[in-house]
């Protein structure tokens, strides 16, 4: 009987792990952005404590995606292919990707 508890246990959490997404996060001015592997975003507001906007990179991005926040709000992602976007930590303008840089 407990084999096939077992069993049971992993068929029907199988599907909800291959649904997982993976996060990066980075913080600046009392906000943090947070980016999905397939390129979306969410601003989350530290002091409110909750999920103040989303947004989704443009540019057909490539996972994975790093993203880093400096002392002000500015941000920088990442991604697999070398592309950079650059944006505030704060919802409201969009991140906008490098026209001129790419990492080597």
């Amino acid at each position: 009987m407990r084999p096939i508890l077992f069993l049971l246990v992993a068929i029907l959490v199988a599907p909800l792990a291959a649904h997982a997404k993976t996060w990066s996060v980075a913080c600046a001015s009392n906000g943090c952005v947070a980016i999905d592997d397939a390129g979306n975003m969410a601003f989350i507001d530290l002091t409110k404590q909750t999920v103040v906007g989303v947004d989704k990179l443009s540019d057909n991005p490539s996972p994975p995606f790093v993203i880093s926040c400096g002392s002000g709000d500015a941000c920088v992602v990442v991604d697999g292919a070398g592309k950079l976007w650059f944006g505030p930590a704060k919802p409201g303008t969009a991140f906008k990707p490098a026209t001129d840089a790419k990492m080597p």
